[in-house]
């Protein structure tokens, strides 16, 4: 099958204390690796840093999925990590900047549970922007999610007062304005843009 798109980008939700991942996180581990091995993307990236920078001793997320990949047996050469993020914003700012500007990428997949792909797509198209194409593709969550859902929606309108006097794809606005304002990031160092 022809390859159709760079990358598909799995964003990690928690693994436990011996860098296991959980439910969710393994589900959308589970659904790259077949899209993957179905041969429409040329790598798979995996998405995720430490929970909240709480517990540097375990492996990121990141790191978790790839060990998981890799049992799943996708060649280590294929996978590519990204380690920095602490929540969806960081995932979708640190994908661009750190992998998918320097690899020249234009056709992504990002992969989230069903109940947070509405806040994933806002975030990452705010992002990314015109210039990339961008497919969404969700794992099913058991329960109706009423709760998640609205708890959803109030990160959601948290990161747009957040980013609220930043124009979508200003990336060097996007990435000062993260590490200016956001509570996981305000108190950590950045590197110039």
């Amino acid at each position: 099958m022809l390859q159709q798109f760079d990358t598909v980008i799995v964003l990690s939700q928690k693994t436990n204390r011996n860098g296991i991942l959980a439910d969710r996180t393994r589900e959308r581990t589970e659904k790259d690796i077949e899209i993957f091995k179905d041969g429409i993307v040329k790598s798979i990236t995996l998405s995720g840093g430490y929970e909240r920078l709480v517990d540097l001793e375990i492996p990121t997320h990141a790191e978790a999925m790839k060990k998981f990949a890799i049992e799943k047996g996708v060649p280590e050469s294929k996978i590519i990590i990204e380690e920095k993020s602490l929540d969806t914003v960081g995932q979708a700012i640190f994908t661009k900047r750190y992998l998918a500007i320097p690899q020249k990428w234009k056709k992504i997949i990002v992969i989230s549970s069903d109940y947070h792909i509405e806040r994933v797509r806002a975030i990452f198209e705010f992002v990314y922007g015109k210039n990339f194409k961008i497919s969404f593709v969700t794992t099913p969550t058991e329960g109706d999610g009423t709760k998640i859902r609205a708890k959803e929606k109030e990160s959601l309108q948290s990161f747009y007062e957040t980013f609220k006097d930043v124009n979508p794809w200003d990336d060097k606005k996007i990435f000062e304005t993260l590490f200016a304002k956001h509570p996981y990031y305000k108190n950590l160092q950045s590197d110039k843009f």
